[in-house]
């Protein structure tokens, strides 16, 4: 029976900069004994497929924005989100109040992002940005990413949108200190048993994450966490391990 195994990026699959090459080799044999690998990513389509071809990593599967964006194997897009755009500019309006250092906002493939604090720290994006007028124009914005300077103003503006904006079919998580921002009833939980659906896939899943966004699919599935996680996301996993091919690794001789 095929087994399915769907992995965060950042901070689960990209470690200390970079995939390793033992969670790659991992992966290739996981593949190559019949199963089916994907990742699950708060990242923009663009961002995530940039990153798999800089590290070859082999996908059966992506699904990027939270579960915002759903493609195949072939890169099929099966599902996309969408967000009131009135509800997004109302939610930008409200940053100021939280310490936001910058805020990206994406059409699920392309990237926009407006700094608030010059003086903050930002990862530089892995792919060009697109002109935050010109992306609201074309596709529209689908999600958003708010970096804050603490993970307690993280928390204040995560319950506030959620509390403000709930009703409007928007849903906020804490990243630590980010936010991640998309529809309501949208998670990796649900993007990821899209997947499942469209491939009529009946073996068992497995997910891996370190961080609170990927608690939706941690609880949904058998969820395993990275040993270097969050601790409260580590107590909501069946097992911890220090990297994903160590986690793969015991799935080999599974049926």
């Amino acid at each position: 029976m095929i087994q399915i195994f769907a992995s965060d990026y950042d901070g689960t699959l990209f470690r200390n900069s970079t995939v390793s090459h033992d969670d790659l080799e991992a992966i290739r044999t996981f593949r190559a004994l019949g199963n089916k690998f994907g990742i699950v990513t708060g990242r923009t389509i663009h961002s995530i497929q940039t990153e798999i071809e800089a590290y070859n990593i082999p996908v059966d599967f992506i699904v990027g924005i939270n579960g915002g964006v759903v493609l195949t194997h072939d890169h099929q897009e099966i599902f996309i989100s969408d967000l009131d755009q009135s509800v997004v500019d109302a939610m930008i309006d409200d940053f100021k109040a939280f310490e936001v250092s910058f805020y990206g906002v994406n059409d699920g493939y392309r990237l926009s992002r407006v700094v608030l604090d010059a003086s903050a720290h930002s990862m530089v994006p892995n792919i060009p940005l697109t002109d935050l007028d010109v992306l609201k124009q074309e596709r529209g914005v689908q999600a958003l990413y708010v970096v804050t300077s603490s993970p307690r103003q993280a928390l204040a503006l995560t319950n506030h949108i959620n509390q403000h904006y709930g009703a409007l079919h928007v849903e906020a998580s804490q990243n630590v200190c980010a936010v991640d921002i998309g529809a309501h009833g949208i998670s990796k939980a649900t993007g990821l048993q899209k997947i499942i659906d469209y491939y009529d896939y009946k073996g068992p899943i497995y997910t891996m994450g370190d961080s609170y966004n990927d608690v939706p699919m941690l609880k949904a599935f058998q969820g395993f966490v990275i040993s270097t996680g969050e601790a409260l996301v580590k107590e909501m996993g069946v097992a911890h391990y220090s990297s994903v091919g160590d986690a793969l690794s015991t799935l080999f001789n599974k049926k």
